[in-house]
C-alpha cells in the first residue's frame, strides 16, 4: 500500500487548525480513502492488463472482432471505475479547499476540474453487471447537483450532507465492481495452472498404460499411491484416481518398468506442486479483494461518520479505518510473497 502523499498530508495537518471543521472524522475519511485509492489505481490498471491477456489467448473463443470488441468494452469498464475513484479524489481536494478557508478562486479551480470530471464520468459502464449497479446510477446523478451547488456557496457541512447519497452510490457500485476486477485477474493467474494440468493429465495416461501390462506389486502399488496423491491434491481441479487394471496377459514388472513408473510418479508430483503453488497467489489475491472491499466499506462509513461527528463515532470511525488499512496492506503483501 502506498503511504499518504505530501500533499495530502500538509493538507490533514491545515484542517487540524480549522476550528469549523470535524477534525477527527475528516482526517479518518481522507486517510481511509487515501489507501483505497492506492490500491483502487493498482487493482484496474492490473486488470486492464489481465483484460488484454485473457482476450488473446488461443483458446479463447471468438473471433478477432469479437474478442476485440470484448476487450475494449471491458477497458472502457475499467476506465470508468478508475475514473470514478479518481472523482472522489477530486471531491476532497474541494473539501480540503473549504475547510482550510482556501481563497474564492482557489476553491473554485478545484470545482471547475470535479465538475467536468463529472460530465466525463459514465456509470453505465463501470461494470459488466449493470443491473446492480442501476439502482445506484440515479441517486449519483440526482445528488451532483446537489454537492455542486454547496460547494459553490462554500459550505462545508452542507457540502457534506448533501455528498452522502451519492458518495455512497459511486462507493457502492466499486464494491460490486470489485467482484469483475478479481474474476479477471483470478483467471489470468489461473491460466498460468494450464500446462501442468495438462501434463498431469498426461502423465496420468501413461501410468494408465503401464498399469494394464503389469502385474500389481507393492512396488506399484507404493508407487500409485504417490501419482494418486499429487492427483487428488489439485486445489479447484476434479482429477479422478487411478486404479490397477492389469489384463489377463499382464507381466512381472521389471526394474526399468519400476524406473518408468518412478520418473512418471515424480513427474506428476512435481507437476501437482507448480500447480499448487499458483493456487496460492489465487488465494492471495482473493484476501486482497476481500480486504479491499472492506475498506471501501470503512471509507463509507468514515464519511458518514464525518456527517454526523459524534464523539463516540469519530472514535469508532478512526479505529476501523485504521484496522482496515492494516488489513488491506497485510493481504497485499502476502499477494507479493506468494507469487
Amino acid at each position: 500500500m502506498k503511504r499518504i502523499s505530501a500533499p495530502l498530508f500538509v493538507a490533514l495537518l491545515v484542517v487540524t487548525g480549522c476550528g469549523t471543521v470535524p477534525q477527527a472524522s475528516f482526517n479518518s475519511y481522507l486517510q481511509s480513502f487515501s489507501g483505497v485509492k492506492a490500491n483502487a489505481e493498482d487493482l484496474y490498471l492490473r486488470s486492464t492488463l489481465a483484460a488484454e491477456n485473457i482476450a488473446s489467448r488461443p483458446e479463447k473463443e471468438g473471433t478477432v472482432a469479437e474478442k476485440f470488441k470484448e476487450l475494449e468494452n471491458r477497458k472502457a469498464a475499467l476506465e470508468t471505475g478508475l475514473a470514478a475513484v479518481n472523482l472522489i479524489d477530486r471531491y476532497n481536494s474541494v473539501l480540503i479547499a473549504l475547510a482550510s478557508g482556501k481563497s474564492k478562486e482557489s476553491v473554485q479551480s478545484d470545482l471547475t476540474g470535479l465538475q467536468q470530471d463529472l460530465s466525463s464520468l459514465n456509470l453505465q459502464r463501470i461494470t459488466k453487471m449493470v443491473e446492480k449497479a442501476g439502482p445506484y446510477l440515479e441517486v449519483v446523478s440526482q445528488g451532483v447537483a446537489l454537492v455542486e451547488d454547496t460547494i459553490k456557496r462554500k459550505k462545508f457541512a452542507e457540502a457534506v450532507a448533501a455528498a452522502q447519497k451519492p458518495m455512497a452510490g459511486i462507493v457502492d457500485i466499486l464494491i460490486i465492481d470489485a467482484d469483475n476486477l478479481e474474476e479477471l485477474l483470478v483467471q489470468d493467474i489461473q491460466r498460468e495452472q494450464d500446462p501442468y494440468f495438462k501434463q498431469i493429465g498426461s502423465y496420468g495416461g501413461r501410468v494408465n498404460k503401464r498399469l494394464k501390462e503389469l502385474k500389481s506389486t507393492p512396488e506399484i502399488v507404493t508407487l500409485l499411491g504417490r501419482v494418486n496423491q499429487a492427483r487428488v491434491s489439485l486445489a479447484h481441479e476434479s482429477v479422478t484416481a487411478l486404479e490397477p487394471q492389469a489384463g489377463e496377459s499382464a507381466s512381472t514388472a521389471s526394474s526399468a518398468d519400476l524406473d518408468a513408473l518412478t520418473v512418471l510418479a515424480g513427474q506428476t508430483e512435481s507437476a501437482a506442486l507448480a500447480y499448487n503453488k499458483i493456487e496460492e497467489r489465487v488465494k492471495a489475491q482473493r484476501a486482497v479483494f476481500r480486504e479491499y472491499k472492506n475498506a471501501l466499506l470503512a471509507t463509507k462509513r468514515t464519511f458518514a461518520a464525518l456527517k454526523d461527528d459524534t464523539e463516540a463515532g469519530r472514535y469508532a470511525a478512526t479505529r476501523d479505518f485504521i484496522q482496515q488499512a492494516r488489513d488491506l496492506r497485510m493481504a497485499a503483501l502476502k499477494l507479493r510473497e506468494a507469487r
